[in-house]
């Protein structure tokens, strides 16, 4: 496993709607994600994401990447190449690959494209089995949070999910 994870906005987003994001620095991995994603969420729909994770910010759990011309460039270069994906989105995958970290994502496009690229992808899933795995979070809150989290992101693959839940869950006495 890496040691560097870059954040997609849609990390913060999914977390921040479980009321979960300090949990991510309670993972064992360097917090990163750039200056396009800070601003994305600072837009009015994510407003109050971005509040909460400029906290995280100013914490020390997180920090940000700023390309220079050079990076920007290479950036561009990904967005012309792979026009379905954003700025945004170009900008972690190009800091995942930079660092040869992690890239922490829930956008499907973007998983594949930097999976493609030879960039380990996870997802929000992942990060409820690594804070089962170092016992930051219990298997029946994490089962909970997932249930909540279904209802916010139909998207989730959905079997995969219910695997989960159906494993963390108590079962009944």
């Amino acid at each position: 496993m890496r040691t560097i994870a870059i954040g997609d906005s849609s990390i913060f987003i999914d977390l921040y709607q479980l009321e979960m994001l300090s949990y991510l620095g309670k993972l064992k991995i360097a917090l990163k994600t750039t200056d396009f994603v800070l601003y994305e969420l600072s837009l009015n729909a994510h407003q109050d994401q971005g509040i909460h994770v400029q906290k995280m910010v100013e914490n020390g759990v997180l920090t940000v990447l700023s390309a220079d011309v050079f990076e920007m460039q290479k950036i561009v270069d990904l967005k012309n190449v792979q026009d379905s994906l954003s700025l945004t989105d170009c900008s972690v995958w190009y800091y995942a690959k930079k660092l040869d970290a992690m890239l922490l994502t829930g956008d499907g496009k973007l998983r594949k494209s930097a999976e493609k690229d030879k960039v380990e992808v996870h997802g929000t899933l992942w990060i409820f089995d690594e804070l089962i795995k170092q016992n930051e979070i219990a298997k029946s809150i994490a089962a909970q949070k997932l249930k909540e989290l279904m209802e916010l992101n139909p998207r989730l693959p959905q079997k995969i999910c219910k695997e989960r839940i159906a494993n963390w869950e108590e079962p009944p006495s």
